[in-house]
């Protein structure tokens, strides 16, 4: 717990570090469970492992039945990957959340590096 949880590195967990071991954000549960895929071809054979009934879309119960997600995690997947509210996740909002994280590493990265030229040009 305090190797996840001691933001700070004090050595010691304060009220906001317990809580946010013991209830990650959405965002966090996402940023876990996408960095087990490498690439995109990983997140595709991911999703069409669940879609069992092969509609293109993933339902709450395809998605719990796969065993590959606990409750809060598909719960986390539904918040921010149901993107058009329909009340499943296509292939296009699946992708989109499980390499948003590396979409934004590259961003952030791209706004340093644009922030760093411009510094160094005036």
């Amino acid at each position: 717990i305090f190797a996840l949880g001691d933001v700070n590195d004090d050595g010691a967990l304060d009220l906001d570090e317990f809580i946010g071991v013991m209830f990650p954000s959405a965002e966090t549960v996402i940023s876990r469970i996408s960095q087990k895929y490498n690439n995109i071809n990983e997140v595709k054979k991911a999703f069409m492992s669940i879609d069992i009934d092969h509609d293109g879309k993933i339902n709450r119960q395809e998605m719990t039945g796969s065993g590959n997600y606990n409750s809060q995690e598909v719960d986390a997947i539904f918040i921010l990957g149901d993107v058009n509210g329909d009340g499943d996740i296509d292939l296009e909002e699946f992708i989109g959340l499980m390499s948003a994280t590396e979409k934004r590493k590259k961003a952030e990265f791209k706004f340093f590096l644009e922030k760093k030229v411009a510094v160094q040009s005036t």
